[in-house]
């Protein structure tokens, strides 16, 4: 059983990391830590948050010393990364699981970010949420829906149950029928793609597996997943997931490929010869709605109703302990 961080607290101290690549706009740095004072939480910038090195945010162990800080400090409640792009899967080989293992607290962060968030779960067993960040959503705005989803699955220490859809949704599909549990676990898909074959690449066997993606034609999906199914990573997996995968239908002229598959027709192609229920469109992603997924909690997916439920608290209340795993170790 993962361990589970402690629910976030009205004034809770959150800290700002930049793990990955820094905001295109510096204005969105000062609107982010607004936008979660507004929610009622004090953000407190990491040492490195402002740092450069050209499409990063700083250096590899500039990054990487952040993120120990932020979960060693005993100050800290809390984590919300500034934004994603690229960089996260430089900081693997550099990250103390220890640290993390020892000093269990909410981490929240997507897109680049699932690296992060899967190399929590796999290496120190705990559960991390894949949802808003501070130089986007927050920047932004979140919307009611991203917001009530923020709050309900990080300050409530019971299960959220199902993720619902935001108002006028549409998108929501179900591409294979059917219902299965099991433990959560995903992201972005090219995360997954750029793991397979590392010491990080993800066991899905039994689990509930979600993602999404950005800026990718159908035929580059259909790369992708073709490469995580020859790889073996999708094998005995109980459920599909897929968020909304924004700019990611075929374009004119965006490609030398003329009929091209939509992306609906390359995901059921794909993947329902696994057998397990599939549903596309679910709240999540790049798009302005945004739920907040943890990884690691048991969950259901109800392929029929097309809904993701969660079935578990995702969070410990702030006067339990947080539960350890029996051997301090590594997951399976």
């Amino acid at each position: 059983m993962p361990n589970k961080p402690k629910a976030l607290q009205p004034g809770a101290r959150i800290a700002i990391v930049a793990p990955a690549s820094a905001p295109y706009d510096e204005t969105r740095y000062g609107r982010g830590l607004e936008g979660l004072r507004r929610l009622g939480f004090e953000p407190v910038e990491a040492p490195n948050v402002r740092a450069r090195k050209g499409f990063l945010a700083g250096e590899d162990k500039q990054r990487a010393d952040d993120l120990h800080w932020a979960f060693s400090d005993p100050t800290i409640d809390g984590i919300i990364c500034l934004r994603g792009g690229y960089g996260a899967t430089r900081l693997l080989p550099l990250l103390d699981p220890t640290i993390f293992r020892e000093n269990p607290k909410v981490l929240v962060g997507y897109s680049d970010v699932t690296a992060l968030n899967v190399f929590l779960l796999e290496k120190a067993n705990l559960v991390s949420f894949y949802g808003p960040m501070a130089a986007v959503e927050f920047a932004l705005g979140p919307t009611p829906y991203t917001e009530k989803s923020f709050l309900g699955m990080l300050t409530r220490a019971e299960p959220y149950g199902p993720l619902g859809r935001p108002e006028g949704w549409t998108l929501t599909e179900t591409l294979q029928g059917g219902s299965a549990e099991g433990e959560l676990v995903g992201g972005c898909l090219t995360l997954f793609e750029a793991l397979a074959g590392t010491p990080w690449q993800v066991n899905l066997r039994d689990r509930i597996f979600f993602f999404e993606d950005i800026d990718s034609e159908p035929y580059q999906l259909d790369r992708t997943l073709t490469h995580l199914l020859q790889a073996g990573m999708l094998e005995g997996v109980r459920g599909v997931a897929v968020g909304e995968c924004v700019g990611c239908e075929h374009e004119e002229g965006r490609s030398h490929y003329d009929n091209c598959q939509t992306l609906r027709e390359v995901l059921y192609e794909r993947l329902s010869p696994l057998g397990v229920p599939i549903v596309y469109g679910v709240p999540f992603g790049h798009g302005n709605e945004k739920a907040t997924i943890p990884l690691g909690v048991q969950a259901r997916l109800d392929a029929d109703a097309g809904e993701l439920v969660i079935l578990e608290s995702a969070v410990a209340s702030s006067g339990e302990l947080c539960p350890q795993s029996v051997d301090g170790g590594e997951r399976a």
